[in-house]
């Protein structure tokens, strides 16, 4: 059962106060109880002057400690607004004081008066001298009784918060589960497959891997994981953008619009071994972070889109040592994932896609299709053009090259490349070989690009594979420039592109010497891929 993957620990309370306390940099200030009681005159004329004091300087200051509830909690009242409603009533002494203990974990930050219409987690604690106590949580604020919200500056975990309270729900909301008389094993999959959908693992889920020490690490910090903290680096914020962006005023601007996901050192490598039981030092995909070792950190940019992936669990098995077998649908797909509890984590074995036909054929079918789709409205002759198999990404599955029937002499120009990622047919768009603009594989499984554009200027562009989730794309690596009409004229037509993206202003190219050109231009002729490709109407 899923219960076994969620470790309660046992706790025993020998105190006579239960205290949750919410802080803020690890400072410590009373600002109310959430009880009803009475207050000594010492204490009221102190909170006089806390108001005098934020008035004098127009701020609200958040509340550095919160709800001291007298006693020992016994039950727990829990309701999910806004989602189905789901209500649950909780006398678990276990399971509310590892509530209480994630409770703790929570940090609050800034006021805010953001509203939300997603859900809302009201906990409602009840004492063993019958008095009450309640905690709301909307979406990712703290709202006081009064009706004021405060920015949570540990989001990342609510998710553990909240994979408890899903189980709270799951076991005792009597309308929810009970008078539909799920079965157990429903009750499992249920709670899993939210876990799994979580900021924190959901990664895991966008690429696929044969073991773990083919996770593709990227994927899974693309959204953060939930790992980031970036209130805890504000104070040297500005010094980490600069760090992180260089002289490139392009990536300040993105670093100011969007942010940058700033994650702790230790915390990435504890989270990097408990997932996959590997060293960070020894993984073998790019995190796709870079390491700062000034503040021991891991930076990225915040992405500006969502890492969301639409699965659906279909069936659990657990194994004598605790081996998890889920079968599940990703998109409609089949997917195969492994996996087994390592703690706190979920430590991920292998995440295969198997579809029931068999992945050779499924992929013999979508590749039929794509080249049918091919034809009715061609780059180049039909008769002239062939195909090529190659895998340049290294995640098993050739890739399909339509590209242009040549000797074995020459490299020839690709047309389109097709794949399969995650199931699904899928191309990179950024190829569209014509006469003018020629995309050549290399033995590196690289794409370089030449683009003719007048006598006088050719582009020669670099490309490499980075995918992410299931949509394949290539990144400019290197760009380099033949421009008789730049600054240099004919005396000096050569240039790089210092920020690598194609068609740049003369601003962004430097000049370099007409030999490191030529060695930069051999280097990459020597390395295209001299490919024999069979015709398109020898496909079956």
């Amino acid at each position: 059962m899923y219960y076994k993957m969620i470790t309660v620990k046992r706790v025993v309370f020998t105190a006579a106060v239960l205290t949750l306390a919410l802080s803020v940099c690890g400072c410590s200030a009373s600002s109310g109880d959430l009880q009803e009681k009475s207050t000594a005159g010492a204490d009221s004329e102190n909170k006089k002057t806390k108001e005098v004091e934020a008035n004098e300087t127009k701020m609200e200051p958040a509340p550095l400690e919160v709800w001291t509830f007298d006693g020992i909690p016994v039950k727990l009242k829990y309701n999910r607004m806004w989602e189905s409603g789901q209500y649950a009533e909780c006398d678990d002494a276990e399971l509310i004081s590892e509530i209480v203990n994630a409770l703790k974990e929570l940090k609050v930050g800034n006021p805010t008066d953001m509203a939300t219409d997603d859900f809302t987690d009201i906990l409602d604690f009840e004492f063993e001298d019958g008095s009450l106590g309640r905690i709301e949580i909307e979406n990712k604020s703290l709202v006081t009784e009064d009706d004021k919200r405060y920015e949570i500056s540990h989001p990342e975990k609510l998710d553990r918060i909240r994979n408890l309270l899903d189980e709270v729900i799951s076991r005792y909301d009597p309308g929810e589960f009970k008078e539909e008389n799920l079965e157990a094993d429903e009750e499992e999959l249920s709670v899993l497959e939210k876990q799994l959908q979580s900021d924190r693992y959901i990664g895991f889920l966008t690429e696929e891997f044969s073991s773990s020490e083919d996770i593709v690490w990227d994927g899974v910090f693309y959204m953060g994981a939930g790992l980031y903290d970036d209130e805890k680096y504000k104070d040297v914020l500005d010094d980490i953008k600069d760090a992180y962006c260089g002289e490139s005023k392009d990536d300040r601007e993105i670093a100011d619009e969007f942010g940058l996901d700033i994650i702790d050192g230790e915390v990435l490598r504890d989270f990097v071994k408990g997932t996959s039981g590997i060293d960070v030092a020894d993984v073998k995909k790019p995190l796709g972070l870079k390491y700062f070792e000034k503040w021991d950190i891991y930076v990225q940019f915040s992405a500006s889109d969502a890492n969301s992936v639409d699965i659906k669990l279909i069936s659990v098995e657990t194994d004598d040592d605790g081996m998890m077998t889920i079968e599940y649908e990703n998109a409609g797909e089949p997917f195969i994932l492994m996996l087994k509890k390592n703690g706190d984590y979920l430590r991920f074995i292998s995440n295969e896609w198997t579809p029931s036909k068999g992945r050779s054929k499924a992929i013999h079918e979508m590749y039929t299709k794509a080249i049918a789709e091919y034809k009715e409205d061609p780059l180049y002759p039909i008769e002239k053009t062939g195909y090529y198999f190659h895998d340049i990404n290294g995640d098993g599955i050739d890739e399909l090259f339509i590209e242009e029937i040549k000797d074995g002499k020459h490299a020839p120009n690709i047309f389109k490349i097709y794949t399969v990622r995650m199931g699904k047919l899928g191309n990179y768009y950024d190829v569209k070989g014509s006469d003018h603009d020629c995309f050549y594989l290399a033995d590196d499984n690289t794409i370089y690009e030449q683009i003719y554009s007048g006598a006088a200027q050719t582009y020669f562009i670099h490309w490499k594979d980075t995918s992410q989730n299931s949509i394949p794309w290539l990144t400019c690596i290197d760009v380099l420039v033949f421009n008789e009409e730049n600054e240099g004229g004919e005396e000096h037509p050569w240039y790089h592109v210092t920020n690598n993206h194609p068609y740049e202003m003369e601003e962004y190219q430097d000049k370099i010497s007409e030999k490191e050109f030529d060695e930069w231009y051999d280097g990459m002729n020597d390395s295209l891929v001299k490919s024999i490709s069979i015709p398109l109407s020898d496909w079956e």
